[in-house]
């Protein structure tokens, strides 16, 4: 969700309204948040009824992916300043602890040896 206001006219608002819209958009990302992850256990639950058969991926295959999948995002990263920007944004995300989908030793060519940089 979205909330954009002129900066200008937010800055023109009392600091109590700003701390109430604040609050109110804080409140409704958790709300919404919470309301997607119920129906997400739901539809899990659907699914499984219908008969659908649910795999997760090993951590051999995973290792596989990774090889290639993360040699792939530099290479496009570097092909526009602003997939490099996004990027390095998210493979900050990716690397923080609370994620900790990649570690710095993940990032390296397919062979594993050359270190990948942006």
């Amino acid at each position: 969700m979205d909330l954009s206001v002129n900066l200008a006219k937010w800055n023109a608002l009392s600091k109590h309204l700003q701390e109430m819209i604040t609050a109110a958009t804080r409140q409704h990302s958790w709300d919404q948040y919470a309301y997607i992850q119920k129906e997400n256990v739901a539809a899990w639950d659907k699914f499984k009824a219908q008969g659908v058969q649910i795999i997760r991926l090993t951590e051999a295959d995973i290792q596989k992916f990774r090889r290639y999948a993360i040699p792939m995002w530099f290479q496009w990263a570097k092909q526009d300043p602003l997939a490099r920007e996004a990027f390095a944004s998210q493979l900050a995300y990716m690397k923080t602890f609370n994620v900790g989908y990649i570690t710095d030793s993940m990032l390296v060519d397919i062979d594993g040896k050359t270190k990948l940089t942006l």
